[in-house]
């Protein structure tokens, strides 16, 4: 493959799906939170090997 390509995963508990992954060697950015309309919402990007953002969503 070559190019771009996002991944995206809809969580129900975003702390406890983080730690799941950072036992598994991800690297987060801190969380921010935000609201879209009637919805909030939670986001991150994890980091993979490759440097490459590997977003991440609960709301």
């Amino acid at each position: 493959m070559t190019g771009s390509y996002h991944v995206c995963f809809t969580v129900p508990d975003l702390d406890s799906a983080m730690a799941d992954l950072t036992a598994a060697g991800v690297r987060w950015r801190e969380p921010a939170n935000g609201r879209s309309g009637d919805w909030d919402y939670r986001i991150v990007a994890a980091w993979k090997p490759d440097g490459t953002p590997m977003p991440a969503i609960s709301g």
